[in-house]
């Protein structure tokens, strides 16, 4: 009912249309293309005043399209201007910010647990009501754990990466940013997806590029309706270009960058136009923040006439270029003075498919069809957040600023600029000035490079302040921040807190009123664990000071902050009542942990509402209940990691997660471990060179593979699964092949050398994939030191067929 509601809407918006523009209506929703660059600025474009005039594709759109030159993101850094897209909402009310620091910018690194609430709902996830297929290409930037894949939240296709291409890394502290392909991890950048840093060469550009063509035409053929999201990152350092574009522009190697994007998507324009679907496809081109003056000119763009870049919320860090393109629907030619935001387009967007925006929630996103369409103009605010203070204020031309700040001396000393050659005085200030009570204001008509201040005496400043203010005091009365999920560790706190809790520190107060982060409702079971002595006074992140801070993975909520909220409704684990007629787990107390242990039941109350326990066949095919809730998968976590220090203590080298589940539970516990992560998978999943073996199941012959370089010779290495059961069938006693010093496990192809570290056991009953893995650490000489699991099912004697490796799970059952 909802795809036939939107159709009908979309129907009727497209004849009011017409009506006034003489078009043919489409056989089919309009398709929807968001271009979305990172880090370029206003001056960028030759269609803005570029000099070299080096962007004749994206000129040409502007031509043929509507140019926006009051544009602006959402925030001065990526990942919150890009939740705001996708959701049309502020980032105080996503959660997109710290309270780490008062104005202090946070984005998704891979020190950050937290990323895109549940809650939410994106753009993706309404148009699929419509019928819409949707595709990410590029860069995610919303949270890098399992629960915040785009897959996760309405995209039906991805290729691309959950953060930018910083780099290279060791694979070891930390490693490479991996590239996807929807759910499967096809490689890394600076290894699969090389990057050269010193000539700049990369080609992603050109497979991202292709990536669209693809798409586009696949869903043409289907005569589908598409919502394509290509957001690339060439022109974020480091830039790159592929060999045809370096060299080739007069702006030097981010000139190179900005040029193949240019030709990009002159390609994809053109497709358009080939297949007959150009004007029935709405475009929009922007940015997601100002150019990075840090990196400039050779890293870095041109933010135009504006003051400072990004990082800033000065004219420089947030107003981007913007062009509409919808050919027949949009006049071309035309330039809109329409104060327009990246969170607009979610709303655009949505009255483009003919749906209507969510009514249960805050929208700050406007629809701009009327100002596209019929050139209206409607008086709204920019609201420029700094994490989680409210820094500045546009109305009209006015804008006030109530904080003024670049960055600090400490920072600025070492070589950090946000405004390179940009020194005004009293405004781009390297200390945290306050203008609550006068705020400084501009005529950006007049002055919008930020230089000349109204004078607080004048009618015009008053008349300005007058209306600012009531505006600010509606948007804050109103406003209810969402929890912050972009926390950052002081890595001395984690080590000192890992094991202590309590309630989060509280996000600082934002200008004209006290802007709180509301505090999670932790169990009381988690408040009753005693803090440990001498940690009351921790210094914590940003230079904060709280109490002790609660257990976390990677690093304490306190500091992380990140904890994704739990879902709508009481927590499932809040008064489970559990069937008497399921067996008690047994608990193995190796690391102290009894059932008294209010984490353990955590852990043991989620498992035991899972749909199809205690089935073991099915026990664990689908974890997303675990996953969905924090609480208890992060606690799962926790316990597996004291058990491997109280065991190991410091000699363990790598954590190994095996198959799928170990996928999503082995780089956590790395992360929790602060180790490297390998990952063994079924055979066809890893790229490059692998080693493979094959081992038995009920249903026949598998095979798992380890890439051939994860590991060195000697290096210790933990298995860890989510469930040992089985192990798979016995075979027939392995016989040593002829000529070979090593042994063979049952079909395997390779043989152990006699010098691995992996056990000669008693090898008859070949079990499934966990002894499997230990054989095939085996042929890397490497050595294990334990197999872990969260559930053992006793009965089917799977730890015997383990036979002399250790073994350790959480929870035990018959």
């Amino acid at each position: 009912m909802a795809a036939v509601a939107a159709a009908t809407r979309w129907q009727l918006l497209l004849v009011l249309s017409a009506a006034g523009l003489g078009v043919t209506l489409a056989p089919q929703p309009p398709n929807i293309l968001l271009l979305l660059m990172d880090d370029m600025g206003w001056g960028d474009l030759g269609v803005y005043g570029e000099p070299s005039r080096e962007t004749p594709n994206l000129d040409q759109m502007a031509a043929e399209g509507m140019l926006f030159p009051n544009f602006y993101a959402a925030n001065p850094l990526c990942s919150p201007s890009r939740a705001a897209l996708l959701t049309g909402r502020l980032p105080i009310r996503t959660g997109f910010y710290t309270s780490n620091g008062h104005a202090r910018n946070a984005y998704t690194p891979q020190e950050v647990v937290g990323g895109i609430p549940d809650s939410e709902h994106l753009l993706p996830e309404l148009l699929r009501t419509a019928g819409y297929a949707s595709k990410i290409v590029g860069k995610w930037h919303l949270g890098h754990r399992p629960q915040f894949h785009p897959l996760k939240h309405g995209f039906d296709e991805w290729f691309g990466s959950p953060n930018c291409h910083f780099g290279p890394y060791d694979n070891k502290a930390r490693p490479n940013i991996p590239v996807y392909r929807d759910w499967e991890m096809v490689g890394r950048y600076y290894e699969e997806f090389p990057i050269n840093l010193r000539t700049g060469e990369a080609n992603l550009t050109e497979i991202y590029v292709q990536e669209a063509l693809d798409f586009i035409k696949g869903q043409q053929a289907a005569r589908r309706p598409f919502f394509l999201y290509w957001a690339v990152d060439a022109t974020h350092a480091p830039v790159y270009a592929s060999r045809p574009f370096l060299g080739s522009s007069q702006r030097g190697r981010y000139g190179d960058a900005v040029r193949e994007i240019d030709a990009g998507i002159g390609r994809v324009l053109r497709l358009l136009q080939d297949l007959g679907v150009a004007e029935n496809t709405f475009v929009f081109f922007t940015s997601d923040n100002g150019a990075a003056l840090i990196s400039a000119p050779k890293q870095g763009g041109s933010n135009g006439p504006f003051l400072c870049g990004k990082q800033t919320t000065f004219e420089g860090g947030m107003r981007e270029p913007a062009i509409a393109w919808w050919p027949g629907r949009i006049p071309a030619g035309q330039v809109s003075h329409q104060l327009g935001s990246i969170m607009d387009l979610f709303t655009t967007s949505l009255s483009v498919a003919g749906l209507e925006p969510p009514s249960d929630r805050a929208i700050d996103g406007l629809d701009l069809l009327p100002a596209m369409l019929q050139g209206r103009l409607m008086d709204r605010p920019i609201f420029y957040y700094r994490g989680n203070t409210l820094m500045a204020v546009t109305l009209g031309q006015y804008k006030a600023h109530f904080w003024t700040w670049t960055n600090s001396w400490e920072e600025f000393r070492q070589g950090v600029d946000f405004c390179p050659g940009q020194n005004i005085s009293g405004v781009t200030t390297h200390t945290q000035e306050e203008h609550t009570k006068l705020p400084l204001i501009f005529h950006l008509g007049r002055d919008p490079g930020e230089r000349y201040p109204l004078s607080v005496a004048s009618t015009e400043y008053l008349d300005a302040l007058h209306r600012i203010t009531s505006v600010v005091q509606q948007h804050q009365e109103t406003l209810v921040p969402g929890q912050p999920q972009l926390n950052v560790c002081n890595q001395a706190v984690m080590a000192a807190a890992q094991h202590s809790r309590s309630g989060p520190l509280r996000a600082r107060p934002s200008p004209l009123r006290p802007v709180r982060a509301p505090a999670p409702s932790h169990r009381a079971a988690a408040q009753s664990r005693p803090a440990r002595e001498g940690r009351k006074n921790a210094r914590g992140c940003g230079g904060e000071t709280g109490g002790p801070r609660p257990r976390a993975w990677p690093c304490p909520p306190s500091c992380a902050g990140a904890e994704p909220p739990s879902p709508p409704g009481p927590a499932p684990h809040a008064d489970a009542r559990l069937p008497s007629a399921e067996p008690a787990p047994r608990v193995r107390d190796t690391c102290g942990a009894t059932m008294a242990d209010p984490e353990l039941q955590l852990v043991a109350r989620r498992i035991r509402s899972f749909p199809d326990f205690p089935i073991p066949g099915v026990l664990f095919r689908d974890i997303s209940p675990l996953l969905k809730d924090p609480d208890s998968f992060r606690a799962s976590i926790s316990l597996l990691a004291n058990h491997l220090k109280k065991a190991h203590g410091g000699r363990i080298d790598y954590i190994a997660g095996l198959d799928s589940r170990g996928f999503l539970f082995g780089p956590s516990l790395a992360q929790e471990l602060g180790l490297g992560c390998v990952l063994i998978r079924k055979r066809g999943k890893l790229p490059g060179p692998t080693v493979s073996t094959s081992y038995a199941l009920e249903y026949g012959k598998a095979e798992l593979e380890i890439q051939r370089d994860a590991l060195e010779p000697g290096q210790k290495v933990v298995v860890v699964d989510d469930l040992l059961a089985t192990g798979g069938e016995s075979l027939p006693q392995a016989k040593k092949p002829a000529g070979v010093g090593g042994v063979c496990l049952g079909t395997c192809e390779r043989s152990v050398p006699a010098t691995s570290s992996f056990p000669s056991l008693t090898l008859s009953p070949l079990p499934g994939t966990m002894r499997a893995a230990c054989e095939l650490l085996g042929q890397l000489q490497a050595e294990v030191l334990e197999c872990v699991s969260l559930v053992e099912l006793t009965s089917l004697k799977g730890r015997e067929k383990l036979g002399a490796v250790p073994f350790f799970s959480l929870l035990q059952y018959k």
